[in-house]
């Protein structure tokens, strides 16, 4: 992790592909659940979308052996990221409509902004700005709500950019200076 953290991506999937090894030996589903997901991240972080696809699939497999409602939850969270940025927006809203049931289901609310900014971005892919545009505000209130600042800056970008595409020039420039407000 302290690879990963570091961005030595290469020598942190090293130690990630032997932490594999030795949890299918010990036959512990949690190792296996953390060591999977760590490797999607890497993976994610390489932009090699398909391979992280691959083992955030294989940890939401570890993750509904386990039965744990926040390891399913994050689970489903990552893989609507990564189906988010290879552009399948079905996919994305699929587990990202999972992982937000699952947060409110169990009162996890930290996170809840996230499902709802990675819908915002797959309606934007799909040209579909009316419901990006009603989805937004959510973000932001769950974003405020959870005091999330990269969040709340990450949805008034979106709003500004949603804007943009419907062609709302002053109101996606207002939106932007909320944004540059917060920032600063």
């Amino acid at each position: 992790l302290i690879k990963f953290s570091n961005k030595q991506y290469d020598k942190a999937l090293q130690d990630f592909q032997l932490g594999i090894e030795l949890a299918e030996n010990l036959e512990n589903y949690r190792l296996k659940f953390s060591v999977n997901t760590n490797i999607g991240l890497v993976y994610d972080r390489l932009d090699m979308l398909e391979e992280s696809i691959i083992y955030f699939r294989k940890s939401l497999d570890k993750a509904n052996e386990l039965g744990f409602p926040y390891t399913k939850a994050i689970t489903h969270l990552n893989l609507s990221a990564a189906y988010q940025k290879s552009n399948e927006p079905t996919l994305a809203f699929l587990h990202a409509d999972s992982s937000y049931h699952l947060f409110i289901q169990q009162n996890y609310l930290q996170h809840i902004a996230k499902p709802c900014i990675i819908k915002v971005v797959s309606y934007l892919t799909k040209g579909d700005f009316d419901q990006a545009l009603t989805l937004i505000d959510s973000a932001i209130y769950y974003s405020k709500l959870n005091e999330n600042l990269d969040d709340v800056l990450e949805s008034y970008k979106l709003k500004s950019k949603i804007y943009r595409k419907m062609e709302l020039f002053e109101e996606a420039l207002e939106t932007y200076m909320m944004y540059s407000e917060t920032k600063d």
